[in-house]
């Protein structure tokens, strides 16, 4: 699935979606911030075009509001949320699970799934067995892209991926690996 970050804000499918769409991109995002009429047009452009919209709920916000929003998106038919701790949040001590943990609880009678992103290391990711049947995927950025050795971090998110799955998530060769 290609996905295009693009953290949308105003007219998010008219400005930009529609174009990425169109050029082949499977996923797009929005920021969840976003005013509820921009929001309703991103859920409708990207079922109009058979794609799919994740909202972001990155912000200088508390995460009382995040869990909130999350329920008023899932509300406006939102599908995906994207649960993203970004580095001024980890940096002022927010533990990305927290809220990953928090929003699945909020939408777990709800058809709304979640992107877990943001803060995320192979050590963390089995914190996430409660929720792994909400969980849509599993984003990673630096902990991937910081490391010395990406291939090898990698490897280790796929382990521990496999095991909050009852099935391997890759063919990759270290997803038969046993621990």
């Amino acid at each position: 699935m290609l996905v295009a970050d693009f953290k949308g804000y105003d007219v998010p499918y008219i400005a930009e979606g529609q174009f990425y769409y169109a050029a082949g991109t499977d996923l797009v995002t929005v920021m969840a911030a976003a005013p509820n009429e921009a929001i309703q047009e991103a859920i409708n452009g990207a079922n109009m075009d058979q794609k799919r919209v994740s909202f972001d709920l990155m912000a200088c916000l508390d995460d009382n509001w995040k869990v909130k929003r999350a329920q008023e998106l899932a509300d406006m038919g939102a599908s995906l949320v994207s649960c993203h701790t970004g580095w001024s949040e980890q940096a002022a001590g927010k533990n990305p699970n927290v809220l990953i943990g928090k929003v699945c609880q909020q939408l777990k009678y709800t058809s709304t799934q979640v992107i877990a992103m943001g803060g995320l290391k192979p050590s963390n990711l089995k914190d996430l067995k409660p929720y792994v049947e909400q969980i849509f995927a599993i984003a990673v950025g630096k902990a991937i892209t910081r490391s010395n050795d990406p291939n090898i971090v990698i490897a280790q998110f796929q382990l521990e991926m496999n095991q909050l799955n009852s099935r391997p998530l890759s063919n990759a060769p270290w997803a038969a690996i046993e621990r």
